[in-house]
């Protein structure tokens, strides 16, 4: 059976997240051996929560950074 996953975000921000995966694919990956990196991407759960962290990452930093106790 073939797992299909679907980027629900837009175009720009799957570029950045393929120029991501390939900054951090290990070297010698390919189609047929893939590293972990890229194993990720057929996750759909992992697609869905890398674009949920990624849309609310200043709300993040923000919250991180904030003196609020």
């Amino acid at each position: 059976m073939t797992m299909v996953t679907v980027w629900h975000g837009t175009e720009q921000e799957m570029r950045a997240l393929l120029t991501a995966v390939n900054r951090n694919c290990e070297e010698g990956c390919d189609r047929s051996d893939r590293c972990p990196t890229h194993n990720m991407l057929l996750q759909q759960r992992n697609l869905d929560d890398l674009l949920f962290a990624r849309r609310l990452r200043h709300r993040f930093i923000r919250e991180e950074h904030s003196d609020v106790r």
